[in-house]
């Protein structure tokens, strides 16, 4: 038999029993605690994050419906960084809607959830997991990396992330070497870009810093629209990337080091396709990449030597080639040149540099064959003027005897180019008054020393002011905007009491902004400029720009300049590197010297003209559809190099037949119907590229939609013509955006890809401008609207006609018989009334939209993209019930008019009758340059119309 225990040790037993469960339900209880209060702490965190979403969403939404329906005028008014085809930044935007985007979030109101004191600060909050929440549904992070995005003066500390369908930018954390992801401001010590916090400064208090710290913006990009990555230099250290997409957009982010930019643009270029980007321009970042660095100047400029010797003259570069035949503008070679020398829009203290060409700013009347109107284009700035250069001179040679090795002697102690010359210029824009703002302490300079009237800074920067030899920007030569000051800033008084508002004009420009930059654009463009531009070329980008090519030239800055000068990281004592630091991002920083050899000139000094007398007045070509419906569009088939007349709400590009459905809200395309794509009708139809287009409604609704590709591609030249059966694709058709505004049918939408700009037209004559690469809503036109200068708006009440050109962003409309023109920002130009009622509108286009195969697999939308200069500065064409018309914007007696060319008629019999039952429903112009017999280029143009009998016909 067992003996029992003795109630001592049962007692033991038990409490050591006691204890132990004791123990374990404390712990237990421990862990549910801390498992529940992590659940909790994600929950607040969750919670904070959705309702900070739709209270943006919600006052997005409220901006947006106010300044449509309630026409609440525009506070502010941003330049957008959105380029054109010829690296043009030309779009005006609404601060309101600007504010929710990446490029401008230092301008962002936030809107805070305030929770009990310490709810967060005494937890430990999942920052990975917020960062996963940031990623796209079903998208994964690939590789993630600390970098800081440079805006304007400014730089966002962040974290890069490359997920497989998106890139991912996030402001204010940091990556730890253990995988632990912190605020900015909790980074270990000594782990941050130290270069980004000497260029903070002390401008922000402690309290802005913070607070901006703990904003995490984050930005988004597809990687199928990565088209290029290319390297970059920041404070001349070789540690930038600058990246392009397909809609124009670009951003700039600098790193720690050499290593860790070219781990990135490993990662990244491999993603970036240049199907979609401009040839010129892809070529000039394959050969700024294909160096092992661009950070050794002598490699890249010995890479482009042999392409500008006497023997090859640019045999190596087929844009320069290209650029002597007369088939580039100077101002696209300029870009050119300035993109190779690693000059961005990103950065103020690397911005594009472009001349002064003009040096009459005194007359009434600018001649442009006389050479005395332009500027010595062999010499700098400072060497335009005898005496100064003289005072220069002997600064130089002053300062041989004064200085050592290591501070060589210089010309001048200011620069061409800085961030305070750049934003002095467009102090009357957004974002650059802020940077302005940021270099002045808060403050306008005293009025007097602003940018205040072009002659004066020509002066200043001829002869005047030997602290002042400054070049353009290349806003000179096409936006107007910068000039005026539509934000209303108080910029003060000047000494003699006058008040400083918009830029004062030569008397060549009539007072007229838009006049200014046409000839300045003529002038840039000109026989006298073409001759000498590779002379300019040679100062700034080519032998002239250093050594003693730069003394004899008086070329010479100071030495912190250049790049190569100096190299900060072998600086150990702080305070001198923060010095340096300064020097260089304020100072000013020369470019890479491109060319070592003298750059060949331009062979070709004239421009293009439309020779459109040649053109036979009936047309060579008629041919009239089956169905004898009218024709609403007009398409060009490259497959046979043929025009095709298409029927309302049909559409054949990027190879895929578009349609309207058998019932009223269904499409049709490639024969898979899709239904209720709208809650009306579908009344309208227009595709954009990169297989997105827009679908109007008669709600008044704007729909965008994108239907990505699958399977295989198959068809002679990858190409299947509609009239040898498309093939059928696996299509996801996927809803991207609405656009809301109009409050009748939508019965027209015309787009212009190269602007991302779309206009509509509803059927209560109404007008309305789209952004869409943002889907937003940017402004309205009506026909009696107030313009300045308008004489008939008052007789004519609707808007029944609209155009708008991919070259130029030119807006057109017309009522009955008055047309209208104003610029890609709506300012209002003149107008005209023709003798006959308007059915259709269009501008002559350079750059037409045609279709291309990719491989095996898919068919991308691209443009034949054109970057001559043609003396034609706008060619619009109109047709109506009589007659087709071709017309010309024109300078006359100091004020802008629409002179007629010419007019067509569809036969010989039709001539000058009234065609009672027949209309122009649809018309193009192309626009293209050919040699004639003699070797000169001239200029062709070719006029497609539809008619409302299904008649189409072509004139050349």
């Amino acid at each position: 038999m067992l003996k029992s225990l003795p109630a001592k040790t049962q007692d033991n037993s038990s409490i050591e029993l006691f204890i132990n469960f004791k123990t374990d339900c404390v712990n237990s209880k421990s862990t549910i605690i801390s498992t529940e209060l992590t659940k909790y702490y994600r929950y607040l965190q969750d919670h904070q994050d959705n309702v900070q979403f739709f209270i943006s969403n919600f006052m997005r939404s409220k901006t947006e419906c106010y300044k449509v329906f309630f026409n609440v005028p525009t506070k502010r008014w941003i330049l957008d960084y959105i380029e054109s085809s010829d690296r043009m930044r030309k779009r005006i935007i609404s601060e309101e809607y600007a504010v929710n985007d990446e490029k401008f979030s230092r301008k962002i109101e936030e809107f805070e959830l305030i929770e009990d004191p310490g709810s967060f600060e005494n937890t430990q909050e999942d920052k990975n997991r917020k960062i996963l929440r940031s990623l796209f549904i079903g998208d994964r992070i690939r590789d993630l990396w600390n970098v800081s995005q440079i805006l304007g003066l400014e730089a966002a500390e962040g974290i890069l992330i490359l997920g497989e369908t998106h890139l991912y930018l996030i402001e204010n954390y940091f990556h730890c070497p253990n995988g632990e992801v912190v605020d900015v401001e909790d980074a270990p010590p000594g782990s941050r870009d130290p270069y980004m916090q000497l260029i903070a400064g002390p401008s922000k208090s402690k309290e802005t810093r913070v607070k901006n710290n703990r904003s995490h913006k984050s930005s988004t990009w597809e990687t199928t629209k990565m088209i290029s990555v290319s390297k970059r230099q920041f404070l001349l250290r070789d540690v930038a990337l600058e990246i392009f997409f397909l809609n124009g957009s670009s951003f700039l982010i600098t790193c720690r080091d050499t290593k860790e930019r070219d781990l990135i643009y490993s990662k990244l270029s491999v993603c970036a396709s240049s199907s979609g980007m401009d040839k010129d321009l892809a070529e000039v970042f394959r050969v700024a990449n294909s160096s092992a660095t661009i950070s050794t100047n002598s490699n890249l400029a010995l890479k482009l030597a042999n392409a500008f010797t006497q023997n090859t003259l640019g045999t190596n570069l087929y844009v320069t080639r290209k650029w002597r035949k007369g088939q580039t503008s100077n101002f696209y070679y300029l870009m050119i040149v300035n993109t190779l020398a690693g000059r961005t829009f990103n950065d103020l203290t690397q911005y594009p540099i472009f001349p002064w060409v003009i040096a009459d700013y005194t007359s009434e009347e600018l001649d442009l064959n006389d050479p005395k109107t332009f500027r010595d284009l062999s010499k700098p700035m400072g060497a335009q003027n005898p005496q100064r250069e003289a005072q220069f001179r002997e600064r130089y040679e002053a300062l041989i005897g004064m200085t050592d090795e290591s501070a060589p002697p210089f010309h001048y102690g200011t620069h061409y180019s800085s961030a305070m010359i750049v934003t002095s210029f467009l102090i009357r824009l957004e974002p650059y008054v802020q940077s302005y703002l940021i270099l002045q302490g808060g403050k306008f300079d005293h009025a007097d020393r602003m940018f205040y009237s072009i002659p004066k800074a020509w002066n200043s920067a001829s002869k005047d002011n030997n602290a002042d030899v400054r070049e353009l920007i290349p806003e000179f030569y096409y936006l107007d905007d910068f000039l005026t000051n539509s934000n209303n800033y108080k910029f003060g008084k000047l000494q003699n009491g006058e008040s400083i508002n918009n830029v004062e004009l030569p008397p060549w420009a009539k007072g007229d902004p838009k006049i200014f930059i046409k000839k300045q654009r003529e002038a840039l463009e000109s026989s006298y400029v073409s001759a000498h531009l590779n002379e300019w070329i040679d100062l700034v980008f080519g032998y002239k720009q250093r050594g003693q090519n730069a003394i004899d030239c008086t070329n010479v800055f100071h030495y912190l300049s250049y790049q190569g000068a100096i190299d900060l990281d072998k600086i150990k004592d702080e305070n001198e590197r923060k010095a340096m630091t300064g020097i260089i991002h304020n100072f000013g920083q020369t470019p890479l010297q491109v060319f070592t050899k003298p750059h060949p000139v331009k062979e070709v000094l004239y421009n293009v003209k439309l020779e459109i007398k040649k053109m036979l007045d009936i047309p060579v070509h008629v041919s009239e559809s089956r169905s004898k419906r009218p024709i609403e569009h007009i398409e060009l088939n490259h497959k046979d190099n043929c025009w095709k007349g298409r029927m309302k709400l049909f559409s054949t590009q990027d190879n895929l037949r578009i349609r309207g459905g058998q019932t009223v809200s269904s499409m049709s395309i490639n024969g898979r119907v899709f239904e209720d794509i709208h809650l009306g009708s579908i009344t309208s139809l227009a595709q954009i590229g990169n297989r997105m287009f827009l679908t109007g409604s008669n709600d008044g609704t704007i729909n965008i939609w994108k239907y990505p590709l699958r399977g295989n591609l198959v068809g002679k030249e990858g190409y299947n013509d509609l009239n040898d059966g498309m093939k059928k694709y696996d299509i996801d058709l996927e809803f991207q955006g609405v656009l809301r505004g109009h409050l009748s049918s939508v019965v027209s939408i015309k787009v212009a890809p190269s602007y991302n700009l779309a206009l509509s037209l509803d059927a209560n004559g109404y007008a309305w401008l789209w952004d869409i690469s943002r889907f937003k809503f940017i402004r309205k036109f009506s026909m009696n609207s107030k313009q300045q200068g308008s004489k008939f708006a008052r007789n004519f009440k609707k808007i029944e006609q609209i155009a708008i050109s991919n070259d130029s962003g030119m807006i057109a409309i017309s009522g009955k018989s008055l047309l209208k023109l104003f610029t890609i920002n709506g300012n209002f130009i003149t107008e005209k009334k023709l003798r006959d009622n308007i059915t259709s509108i269009s501008f002559g286009n350079l750059n037409m939209i045609i279709q291309k195969p990719n491989g095996n697999t898919s068919i991308s939308r691209d443009y034949l993209q054109n970057h001559e200069f043609w003396e034609d500065y706008q060619i619009v064409v109109t047709g109506g019930k009589k007659s087709i018309e071709a017309h010309e914007l024109v300078v006359k007696d100091g004020s802008w008019s629409i002179s007629k060319l010419r007019s067509f008629s569809f036969t010989q019999k039709d001539r000058g009758s009234n065609f009672p039952q027949s209309w122009i429903t649809s018309i193009e112009m192309v626009l293209r340059s050919e040699l004639n017999g003699d070797g000169e280029r001239i200029g062709r143009g070719e006029i497609v119309a539809g008619d409302s009998k299904g008649r189409l016909a072509i004139w050349r």
